[in-house]
């Protein structure tokens, strides 16, 4: 009878060491283990990184890769890097018309892919045109998502889900939007799972749902989505589909700035000193600010360089503020032309840059530059050729009040520098300090 039992318990683990083994290779095809892909090119390794299928997101990782694969003449890449220069992200300087370019020199290899049987090709194509190409020429992108989506495939679901949200080859429709976005969010696609839980918390497609909104996106900050992590820490500050905990807020923050994430950097300085979420664990705003303000400036164009000019101007280092505004992009000139790193300094380092500096209008109350305060009196620092023949100068602070300009000194502009006199009396300003 031992015997019996002895080989009834050798059966049983052998059925388990089976599925044990089965198990593993199912993991394996599904690209949980990044390392056990030895023959992945740089540009899919990259890809998958990128959306998590498979694998946790890895952001900073996947740049690198995609980076590599551009520099290897890789066509799929070449259309990620236009996406990323149409919009100014990962580092890249926002440029339609080099984005446009490098869609013409991409266009033409990823079709010969196509023809060659490469499957994502296809996928690089429908995503290069949709955000890519001229308005008037993205027609093909629906006909390429919608043969995608038929094969199962998430580009393709995100592809339809993108085309009825803006009505390319199709009628926009919300609903229809929301279908083909919780496809691709049930496929673990990180960024559509995000999408998702706007859709919940929106109302966008689907019922209002707070708590499905909030479960969507700590799937998709479980996998290490940037965006959906933010925003799950946002939930717990405001209670969305969750119950505030202002400490889980800070301590994803915190865990954010480890992954060296510049957005997360300039959030918990500046709510910290706000005082919209509390301490806690995390240093006082002013380090993060520093950190910021410390940091190398990207590329031309980079709306990275922006957040570093916030933090230079939070905590008084005006050189590097204006140095990096220069470099954010033409939005940011004229703010950048009213800084004078040599003859200003904060008066109370607590007081946020948002106090201070105020956006100037047109008669028409279209904003025509950037001023600071630089007085209790309501005095306004700008530049000459900013004003210089306007009628019924506006100032506008960052709450959106908004007040009169009721004199100009010096009169005639000698300087490209002006002061403008309103009613207003700020609670912080930039002071002006003397020149040795």
């Amino acid at each position: 009878m031992g015997g019996l039992e002895d080989a009834k318990k050798i059966l049983r683990i052998r059925q388990v060491n089976c599925f044990l083994i089965v198990a593993l290779f199912a993991l394996a095809a599904e690209g949980v283990w990044a390392e056990d892909k030895p023959n992945e090119d740089t540009y899919t390794q990259a890809h998958r990184l990128f959306y998590g299928l498979g694998c946790l997101v890895d952001e900073k990782k996947a740049v690198e890769l995609y980076r590599q694969a551009v520099e290897e003449g890789d066509a799929r890449a070449l259309a990620w890097k236009a996406r990323q220069v149409m919009f100014g992200r990962y580092g890249f300087a926002k440029n339609d018309a080099e984005a446009r370019r490098i869609l013409e020199d991409a266009e033409p290899k990823l079709r010969k892919m196509i023809s060659e049987g490469y499957f994502d090709a296809k996928q690089s194509l429908c995503r290069l045109i949709l955000t890519v190409a001229p308005p008037d020429k993205r027609e093909e992108a629906h006909d390429l998502s919608k043969s995608l989506a038929e094969k199962g495939d998430v580009t393709g679901f995100r592809g339809m889900a993108y085309c009825f949200q803006f009505g390319i080859g199709v009628k926009k429709d919300e609903t229809e939007k929301y279908n083909w976005c919780a496809k691709a969010a049930e496929q673990g696609c990180a960024i559509s799972q995000f999408n998702l839980g706007l859709c919940y918390e929106k109302g966008m497609g689907i019922a209002k749902d707070e708590k499905k909104a909030f479960a969507w996106y700590n799937k998709s900050a479980s996998q290490g989505y940037a965006n959906a992590q933010a925003k799950v820490a946002s939930c717990y500050e405001k209670g969305i589909g969750t119950n505030i905990d202002a400490r889980k807020a800070v301590e994803i923050y915190l865990e954010m700035v480890k992954q060296f994430n510049i957005d997360a950097l300039y959030l918990l300085g500046k709510k910290i000193k706000s005082r919209e979420i509390g301490q806690f664990d995390a240093k006082p705003a002013d380090f993060y600010f520093k950190e910021l303000s410390g940091l190398e400036l990207r590329e031309k164009g980079s709306s990275e360089n922006y957040l570093i000019g916030m933090g230079g101007l939070e905590t008084g280092n005006f050189l590097k503020a204006k140095q990096a505004l220069l470099m954010a992009g033409n939005q940011y000139g004229p703010t950048a032309q009213n800084i004078q790193p040599d003859s200003m300094r904060l008066t109370r380092l607590e007081d946020s840059w948002e106090n201070y500096v105020l956006q100037i209008l047109d008669k028409d109350r279209n904003p025509i530059g950037t001023g600071v305060f630089c007085n209790r009196n309501g005095w306004v620092l700008t530049a000459a050729h900013v004003v210089a023949g306007r009628e019924a100068i506006t100032v506008r602070d960052a709450q959106m009040n908004l007040w009169p300009v009721e004199g100009l000194f010096p009169g005639e502009f000698s300087a490209d520098l002006v002061l403008m006199k309103t009613s207003v009396r700020p609670r912080a300003f930039a002071e002006l300090a003397e020149l040795s």
